[in-house]
């Protein structure tokens, strides 16, 4: 073999060498990559459950204080639960948007799951409800002297 057969070969193999690092290492880095946009969408999908969370529990508070009273709830109690609810219903209504456009891993069982739990909280307020208006309704009567 000649000595030029032998270095285009030589040059041939290290071309060949660099160029399966380069995509070992591009491949490593595309997942990795794919990786911490999984790690942001979970973080961002935990914050945005907490704060659901959060305005949950205060309308949650201002039921169980409505709930607790002797009598019925009074107008500037329920308008501040109405308006927290409404805001509990927005910051549900974008964390939902949010879940449907994230490309993650077990999307469909977790908004299924989030979609059940939004479906208990709703029943959870037409019983309240009904416990404030129970309770409006005793504090009605004895306002006009029944027991």
């Amino acid at each position: 073999m000649r000595i030029k057969n032998i270095a285009i070969a030589i040059c041939g193999a290290i071309t060949l060498t660099t160029v399966g690092s380069a995509w070992l290492s591009l491949s490593s880095s595309l997942a990795v990559r794919d990786t911490a946009k999984e790690v942001l969408t979970a973080a961002h999908q935990r914050l945005a459950l907490y704060d659901a969370t959060i305005n949950l529990s205060l309308e949650r508070s201002l039921t169980q204080v409505g709930l607790n009273l002797p009598g019925a709830m009074p107008a500037p109690l329920r308008e501040l639960l109405t308006k927290q609810r409404t805001r509990s219903d927005a910051v549900f209504t974008t964390l939902m948007t949010e879940l449907e456009a994230a490309d993650t891993a077990q999307k469909d069982a977790f908004l299924k799951e989030v979609r059940t739990g939004l479906e208990e909280i709703q029943r959870l307020r037409v019983q309240s409800d009904s416990g404030l208006a129970v309770a409006a309704a005793v504090s009605g009567l004895r306002a006009k002297g029944g027991r």
